[in-house]
């Protein structure tokens, strides 16, 4: 994840989206739900079966979006600082805990 420094292992069949975004003159229009929706089927085309992306938890307007496409929260990306070193990490969920 480029913008975080850190590597998100993909399983087979999984694809990473990223830096997705509308300009702000045509938010509102669909654009994002018809561009989103012409991906998604290109990408199951491929054998695509899981789609993960990235959200900041300060960008509200991401996370909507997110969750009306049907993503759900399946992980965290993070980085942990002592003086100048740094440990960045990639950890998902367990999606049967997460479900309950």
């Amino acid at each position: 994840i480029e913008f975080v420094g850190c590597a998100l292992p993909l399983r087979e069949g999984e694809a990473y989206l990223f830096d997705v975004w509308s300009d702000p003159s045509v938010r509102g229009l669909g654009v994002a739900s018809a561009t989103g929706a012409r991906l998604y089927r290109a990408l199951a085309a491929e054998g695509v079966t899981v789609v993960l992306g990235a959200v900041w938890p300060e960008n509200a307007a991401g996370m909507c979006n997110a969750a009306r496409r049907g993503f759900v929260r399946i992980g965290v990306v993070g980085c942990v600082r002592v003086g100048r070193r740094r440990r960045y990490y990639a950890r998902r969920h367990d999606q049967r805990r997460e479900h309950r």
